[in-house]
């Protein structure tokens, strides 16, 4: 299938500026002939003296605060703000005020880019919620862009504008997003389509290229400090998903759309946490902060960057989603299954080297180890807290190709590079160890952060021992007292796993029905030999899920099934 699309290029965009960030309520005055509309946090100037004060009727709403000479708004409602005569008590003036929760943030969404002669409808997300969503459209330069008051923008003629959405009733609460207006011209994306000969290399890996390459970006990090932005991370992310937004005001995901009934595209694209945010650890307080970087940019070759919104984020595994509107067309990728990964099975990695100059650089490998496990730290304390499943390979691979897939002879994605080390524990120089998240983890994930959701993963609720260590020392195990109440004695022929010692009432292990003294010696289908395989294979669940696994334990002489749904 090929399309020809009308295409436009893009300089850097920032999604939105919000206002809020400053936000300072302001001190107004009040107006005692009509009924006054104010918001949360403002608050008003009226000075009390020898002869009046004033008092709030509802103090859960407005506060009075006679020392300043101040009525502070606190929460919502209506309520009124009597002058009173000190001596009579009686009333002379009356303010009513119906206190509102006023917008704190604005975010522009839309597209990035538009052609000459194009238009497209912005909105304007106001926050929080329950804050009137009325806004008044302004363009930077209507030379360039109009904007008519409902957020309908026309194109007019090339150059960069800002677009701005500001509260109707909040002038200093406002958003902003850059729009880049070009010439129209045309860019062609062909999707291959043909069956692989592994007879012919050269061939399979030109095919594969193809397949693939049109479906991975750059993505950038970028801060910004005033008007200059500082590039902070480089990777790679894959468009795994395309939603068409259609002129009769519907979405589809169908492939065979007509492209002149679309409006504009919405893409999701998954890539690596530390690409889009940065994590860093306090050493006074103890506590790890991950942060946005302010702009995310996303390059596809020419001259420009589309800029993109990130959705989410896993906290342990290094995988992030995030999200950006065009009116371009990108193939989307093919997932694969990373369940049948074999060691010495052929793979090509597609991702860029150290920048925009080697952009979409292809590299051949193999798989070294399906199964690799490998120990990360995901807060930023300089410890390792957290045991993860890779699959290993020996592609080239660097820095700048984080995020980027790996792909299998049929063309299919089967893991997203995210980190290789250059140095093994014993502190020898290493080459050509890179790492991949396998794939089947990773459609679990995104379908999940795609919806800004939380990644809660389970506990397996038991204090365990080591089998390894018992034996190693098991006349001190036997002792009442030494590690257990009544001691341990190890059933023959038992070599690996855990001894349950102890057991937490509604966790995994609680749930599967495993008792103490069980000996777990299979999660998940893996033979569990060493604590951090019991570890990464757990992490591996979400709770909610609806997933399900077996658990294999030791009991009373014989090997006993057990499931648990998470």
């Amino acid at each position: 299938m090929k399309k020809v699309l009308i295409i436009s290029l893009m300089m850097f965009t920032l999604l939105f500026t919000m206002a809020a960030s400053n936000y300072v309520p302001k001190v107004l005055t009040l107006h005692y002939d009509v009924v006054q509309k104010v918001y949360i946090g403002e608050t008003f100037s009226l000075k009390s003296n020898s002869l009046y004060t004033y008092k709030s009727t509802n103090e859960t709403i407005a506060t009075y605060d006679e020392k300043n000479g101040i009525v502070n708004t606190i929460a919502t409602g209506n309520v009124l703000i009597q002058k009173v005569n000190r001596e009579t008590n009686n009333v002379v003036k009356t303010y009513a005020l119906r206190v509102e929760d006023g917008p704190k943030e604005i975010s522009v969404i839309g597209t990035n880019t538009l052609s000459i002669g194009e238009a497209f409808d912005f909105d304007a997300s106001v926050y929080p919620s329950s804050a009137s969503s009325e806004v008044v459209w302004t363009s930077s330069d209507e030379e360039i862009l109009t904007v008519n008051e409902a957020g309908i923008a026309t194109a007019l003629k090339k150059g960069l504008v800002t677009l701005t959405a500001t509260s109707k009733d909040y002038s200093d609460v406002y958003g902003k997003l850059y729009v880049m207006v070009n010439e129209p011209s045309e860019i062609e994306f062909t999707t291959v389509n043909k069956t692989i000969d592994s007879t012919n290399l050269p061939e399979v890996f030109e095919t594969i290229g193809k397949k693939t390459e049109s479906s991975v970006l750059m993505v950038t990090g970028y801060t910004i400090n005033g008007e200059v932005k500082k590039e902070a991370s480089v990777g790679c992310g894959i468009v795994y998903r395309r939603v068409a937004n259609l002129k009769d005001g519907t979405s589809s995901e169908d492939t065979d759309i007509n492209y002149d009934d679309v409006v504009s595209y919405e893409y999701y694209v998954v890539t690596n946490r530390h690409i889009v945010a940065k994590t860093t650890y306090d050493e006074q307080t103890e506590i790890s902060t991950t942060t946005n970087y302010d702009y995310i940019g996303l390059y596809y070759g020419g001259a420009n960057e589309i800029g993109a919104r990130i959705i989410a984020y896993d906290e342990k595994i290094d995988l992030a989603v995030i999200t950006f509107t065009s009116t371009m067309y990108f193939p989307i990728a093919k997932f694969g299954t990373s369940e049948n990964v074999q060691a010495g099975e052929f793979i090509v990695s597609v991702g860029t080297a150290e920048g925009k100059e080697y952009f979409r650089t292809i590299s051949f490998g193999i798989v070294s180890h399906p199964q690799r496990y490998v120990s990360d730290d995901t807060d930023g304390d300089g410890t390792n807290d957290w045991d993860a499943e890779y699959i290993q390979h020996d592609a080239p691979i660097n820095g700048a190709d984080c995020g980027s897939p790996i792909v299998n002879m049929k063309g299919e994605v089967i893991g997203i590079n995210t980190t290789k080390k250059i140095e093994t524990s014993s502190g020898i120089k290493a080459e050509n160890l890179s790492f991949a998240i396998p794939i089947d983890l990773v459609k679990t994930l995104v379908v999940k952060l795609e919806k800004g959701e939380v990644i809660k993963r389970p506990l397996l609720g038991v204090s365990i021992l080591d089998v390894k260590d018992i034996l190693a020392n098991e006349e001190a195990f036997r002792l009442p007292g030494y590690a257990t109440e009544d001691g341990i004695t190890l059933p023959s022929g038992i070599d690996h796993g855990f001894y349950v010692a102890e057991i937490t009432e509604g966790g995994v292990a609680s749930k599967a029905g495993i008792m103490i003294g069980d000996i777990i010696v299979n999660f998940n289908d893996v033979e569990v030999y060493y604590s951090y395989q019991l570890r990464a294979q757990l992490g591996n669940f979400i709770i909610d899920s609806g997933e399900s696994t077996k658990i294999i334990v030791y009991r009373g002489n014989q090997y006993v099934t057990l499931e648990v749904t998470f």
